[in-house]
């Protein structure tokens, strides 16, 4: 299954997840999740480990800077980058600023 982001780009060979209740959930269809929602992209092949800290890092940078915020493709670590599905509000400057108030300037190079 190939998911849709924001700005109508498919996610191709990256599997998305989402915070769930008890841990990261992969997201196996668009329905999984609702329109706009932030997600973590990362390789098929990333471990279990890897998973928990990119989501667990998405969801700080969703708490501090909106869901506008995962729209900036942040680096979340080992091959993660932060996006939203399709269906999100706002632009890609939107979610730059709101990311760069999370990241500082100092992290702008974590920016996508």
């Amino acid at each position: 299954m190939k998911i849709r982001l924001s700005g109508g780009v498919v996610a191709s060979g990256r599997h998305a997840w989402i915070a769930g209740a008890s841990g990261p959930v992969r997201l196996l269809d668009q329905a999984d999740a609702p329109p706009g929602a932030p997600v973590a992209l990362g390789p098929a092949s990333a471990s279990g480990a890897d998973v928990a800290r990119a989501v667990r890092e998405l969801t700080r940078l969703v708490a501090a800077g909106g869901a506008a915020a995962a729209g900036a493709g942040v680096d979340l670590g080992a091959g993660f980058r932060s996006a939203r599905l399709d269906g999100a509000r706002g632009d890609q400057r939107d979610a730059v600023l709101a990311a760069l108030r999370v990241v500082g300037i100092g992290g702008a190079h974590r920016l996508g």
